[in-house]
């Protein structure tokens, strides 16, 4: 007698509760060849249906021999037993088959952050030869273009990167790791794990650290990334994203404490002004004044200091003014106020000719003078300090906005960190203005000039920028020509150059609050540059 499937299907049910499994499995098959001859999937197969199949998904047309086979297997998978507390722990830590536990599923997300940091390194560690390779295909790229030249770049010539950039260092980390490197798990939530181990690699560091340059921005730049995926816009999309993300985390607020603690901290030069007034004033009222020798004195030496200069009466004309005034003094005890009132016009004729420099010698005549005068006890300290104070103020606000004014000349934005170095320097290495400084405010003024590694990283990238000159525009458009990914080096080297000049400024600012309340200030740690941190996980993308 012929059994029917259903007949088949019941008995194997009743030998699996029976607890013989032989019989159960020969029912079984006796059941598939009711149904179909069509052999059965084995192996990874069959785990793939018979998981479908306690899920319920398993959708065949009525009548044929998978839906028959699916049906046997859908009972198969009815009647076997669940898995043990130690089958799942295993199924989850370890894994087998499919990746169909949330278990299996963070191993393959950890297993892409990990290859995503192995690239995100290669970058990091290739990113001086990548910047190499930026120069070489700019340099060709302009003198094609302005010379009419054919020639080529190292890598059109080669066929590959330089052996040292980033690429050529993540190619070999892929070839060493049987491309284990370039593993990425698979959907959105890969994506995320591939981009955040990219940019770990430059965001070592504390947990603020971390989060600053690592999370926010391969989040950001993952998120915009995906807003834009396939269109022209999304590599400029994942640049901004990755660059701006830290920016918000750490610049608002910290503006608003900056400028409300320079309010505070730091007096402006009409503040300094209104004090060293005060204090002149006060010793004025204490009836101290100069002997009758330094009137004379004044005169004096302010005719040297013209001398020195190669004064000529018919063209400096100023200079010859401030002589003339010089001279009128010879003979008067000069109160301090008095000898103030001197300064400033002697500084009124400065600024209508800049170029007479024996004027800003008889300046520093008349601040000599009034520091050494005799007696005044504590009225004549305190004065002594207002003018210093002033004084130091004064010069730095003088040099700081002469920089300023150089750079905004030059039409292509400059080097603002190069400029404020060298009015530092003059004034370091100038005896008749450095006397008014201690030793450790030359000493800060010294490190400001000389700068640090982060600092200097940044100065160097930035000269990459193509606001630096026309030359480095040109280099920029041909490399952005040849390959659109040279954008991440161009937007990279400009973000360096913004950061090394908001450096610069606030290392102005500091030597400025340094002059003005006579406080050296702590010397903070430094730590590496955001362009150097972001980079490689951008070019690993």
């Amino acid at each position: 007698m012929a059994y029917t499937e259903e007949q088949l299907k019941e008995a194997a049910r009743k030998a699996y509760a029976a607890g013989d499994t032989a019989a159960a499995k020969r029912l079984i098959d006796a059941a598939r060849k009711a149904a179909s001859a069509a052999p059965v999937d084995q192996g990874q197969a069959m785990r793939d249906r018979i998981a479908a199949a306690k899920a319920g998904t398993l959708e065949m047309q009525p009548g044929s021999a998978e839906r028959a086979a699916a049906a046997n297997e859908q009972a198969a998978a009815m009647m076997q037993p669940e898995r043990t507390i130690g089958q799942t722990i295993y199924e989850n830590v370890i894994g087998s088959g499919a990746v169909d536990t949330p278990g299996e599923r963070a191993g393959e997300l950890i297993r892409g952050v990990g290859a995503g940091a192995m690239r995100g390194g290669a970058q990091l560690a290739g990113l001086p030869g990548t910047i190499g390779d930026l120069l070489n295909v700019g340099a060709v790229k302009a003198a094609n273009a302005l010379l009419g030249t054919d020639l080529k770049t190292t890598q059109e010539v080669t066929g590959a990167p330089g052996l040292l950039s980033g690429q050529s260092i993540q190619d070999a980390l892929a070839a060493a790791t049987g491309g284990g490197s370039e593993y990425r798990a698979s959907g959105v939530a890969g994506d995320y794990a591939a981009t955040i181990g990219e940019f770990l690699p430059g965001a070592l560091g504390g947990p603020g650290t971390m989060l600053r340059y690592g999370l926010a921005p391969a989040v950001a730049s993952e998120t915009l990334g995906q807003a834009t995926e396939g269109s022209v816009f999304e590599p400029a999309a994942r640049i901004a994203g990755a660059f701006f993300a830290p920016l918000a985390l750490a610049g608002a607020n910290k503006t608003v404490n900056t400028f409300f603690k320079r309010a505070s901290d730091r007096p402006s030069l009409d503040t300094l002004r209104d004090a060293k007034n005060a204090a002149y004033s006060a010793v004025d009222a204490s009836g101290l004044k100069a002997p009758l020798t330094a009137a004379d004195d004044l005169f004096t030496r302010s005719q040297a200091a013209a001398a020195a200069a190669n004064y000529v009466p018919d063209v400096d004309k100023q200079t010859m003014a401030a002589l003339e005034m010089m001279k009128n003094q010879i003979g008067k005890e000069l109160t301090i106020g008095e000898l103030d009132k001197l300064r400033q016009g002697l500084f009124n004729r400065l600024k209508s000719a800049p170029n007479e420099v024996a004027i800003r010698d008889m300046i520093d005549i008349v601040d000599d003078t009034i520091q050494s005068l005799p007696g005044g006890g504590d009225l004549m300290a305190t004065a002594r300090i207002a003018n210093t104070r002033y004084k130091k103020a004064e010069l730095f606000e003088n040099a700081f906005k002469k920089a300023e004014d150089q750079v905004a000349s030059t039409g292509s934005g400059g080097n603002v960190l190069n400029k404020f170095r060298q009015a530092v320097t003059s004034i370091i290495n100038n005896p008749k203005q450095n006397r008014f400084f201690t030793r450790e405010e030359l000493d800060f003024m010294t490190k400001f000039v000389r700068g640090d590694l982060p600092e200097n990283t940044l100065r160097l990238i930035g000269k990459l920028s193509p606001s630096g000159n026309g030359l480095m525009m040109a280099l920029n458009v041909g490399a952005i020509a040849t390959n659109p990914l040279m954008a991440v080096i161009t937007a990279g080297a400009q973000a360096a150059k913004s950061s090394a000049d908001i450096m610069a400024r606030g290392g102005a600012e500091s030597i400025k609050t340094m002059a003005a309340t006579g406080r050296v200030p702590v010397a903070q740690p430094s730590t590496l540059p955001q362009i150097s941190r972001i980079l490689p996980g951008l070019l690993a993308q």
